[in-house]
């Protein structure tokens, strides 16, 4: 079974979702093979190292495990799902593959460091989200972009 959203397999092909579905199966439990890994791991530290070059400070995620309660599975490496800052505000996102919600818990140490730079920590509210989306598709004819 697929921990995607329905509305994210809709716009997969048939071997995309074999594929998803064989993976998944592979997988679980197992961390990815390093050939796979290392690929992802490879253009995390290039955009570190292209961030530094330009006297940026990067902090990194804690690497996390999944907990007793929690879903198999680990793919913390969208750096712009989990979380985002808009001017002095740091969002939380509401991630919609839950085997990702895990994700959240590598900022536990960056917390700190993000509240004591001057930013209000909020969170994006699943329930807000459907409301304003039921607006914007009411009045304006707005549709999700997936």
């Amino acid at each position: 079974m697929s921990e995607l959203p329905i509305e994210m397999e809709g716009g997969m092909t048939w071997i995309e979702k074999l594929t998803n579905m064989i993976g998944h199966t592979i997988y679980n439990k197992k961390p990815l093979p390093k050939s796979i890994s290392d690929k992802y791991q490879m253009e995390l530290d290039a955009l570190h190292n292209t961030l530094v070059e330009h006297g940026v400070k990067v902090h990194r995620l804690d690497p996390i495990e999944p907990l007793a309660n929690e879903s198999d599975g680990l793919i913390q490496m969208f750096a712009r799902d989990p979380a985002m800052a808009i001017g002095k505000l740091f969002i939380f996102g509401n991630l919609q593959i839950p085997m990702r919600n895990k994700e959240h818990r590598g900022f536990e140490s960056l917390i700190p460091v993000i509240q004591k730079n001057g930013f209000e920590i909020s969170a994006i509210d699943h329930r807000l989200i459907s409301q304003i989306m039921g607006i914007l598709m009411a009045r304006f004819g707005v549709r999700p972009v997936l």
